[in-house]
């Protein structure tokens, strides 16, 4: 039998935390200020949160002791890691690179970006300079000396 994955290790450690307490996955989204099919997606391994302070509250409610904290933030650290590869590996997948070298087939014309990356880079420029631009409209006028 293989060893389960990451993702499905913390779901199953969530439920286990979440049957201690006896609430519904109602109950505790509520209390943790979340949607109740998110909290459902994270228990069934369908998901896993972007930040720990959702499963450490999580843990909270649960009543969770300072060892299990530590586990459930370890098993939420491997859960991450597994999600990003497998997010690397269908963004990969969308933008068509090819498996075995070459050219790759419906190359975008030249002039735009080629790539998420490339448009992600341009538009963190942007939004840097934006935001220098509002910090220097917030000092106020320039002082003569």
């Amino acid at each position: 039998m293989s060893e389960p994955s990451a993702v499905e290790d913390l779901a199953s450690y969530l439920r286990e935390l979440k049957a201690k307490t006896g609430r519904s996955y109602d109950a505790l989204a509520k209390r943790l200020g979340i949607s109740k099919s998110a909290l459902h997606r994270y228990c069934s391994g369908d998901g896993v949160p972007p930040r720990f302070t959702v499963l450490e509250q999580f843990a909270k409610e649960c009543r969770a002791n300072r060892q299990e904290l530590a586990e459930l933030h370890r098993r939420w650290v491997r859960a991450q890691a597994t999600e990003a590869e497998s997010r690397v590996a269908r963004q990969d997948q969308e933008r068509g690179e090819p498996e075995s070298g070459g050219a790759r087939r419906g190359a975008e014309p030249a002039g735009r970006p080629r790539s998420r990356r490339t448009r992600r880079r341009r538009s963190v420029r942007v939004g840097a300079r934006r935001s220098s631009v509002e910090a220097e409209a917030a000092r106020g006028p320039y002082r003569s000396s």
